[in-house]
């Protein structure tokens, strides 16, 4: 049985997913600092190695792939708290980690990413993607002056646009 329903009615589709836990909950001020979730299986030889380079810096910055789609095989999200950018307040965040077949790392903490990737979990179910999902950037502007990035899934898209 397939964890995601799609409703059709009329013009109008309904899309339902068994998605139990979204990654938008590591907002949760009752969720620890360091609660994750990852669409690998951390006990393994190939998880740990993806866990800790979810962890490290990013090989890849977001505006690299504005164009050229990144290819998502895995993912990792984390809560955090960082000091607030105006009163110094602590702010919850969660940073989410996209992982290519190749090991390249794509770090955000905007929470266009984090409802993006609910969206592709309910769509395309937790993963890991096999074939791997292109997904480009999609940097938005906020009246506060901030940068929100949103995730855009591409199909049957190279990510090199030479191949």
């Amino acid at each position: 049985m397939s964890d995601n329903q799609m409703i059709q009615r009329d013009s109008a589709v309904l899309a339902t997913s068994l998605v139990a836990v979204p990654v938008a909950s590591l907002f949760d001020e009752t969720r620890p600092d360091g609660a994750r979730l990852f669409n690998f299986q951390p006990d393994t030889e190939e998880g740990a190695e993806l866990l800790f380079l979810s962890e490290e810096e990013g090989t890849r910055e977001p505006l690299q792939h504005t164009e050229i789609p990144f290819p998502m095989k895995w993912w990792a999200a984390k809560s955090i708290t960082l000091p607030g950018r105006a009163d110094g307040h602590p702010m919850r965040c969660v940073r989410v980690v996209l992982i290519s077949p190749d090991r390249e790392t794509l770090p955000f903490t905007s929470q266009g990413v984090v409802s993006s990737l609910d969206l592709v979990r309910t769509l395309k179910g937790d993963g890991p993607y096999d074939p791997p999902i292109n997904v480009s950037v999609r940097p938005q502007r906020t009246s506060g002056g901030f940068t929100l990035y949103r995730l855009r899934v591409h199909s049957g898209l190279s990510p090199n646009p030479s191949a």
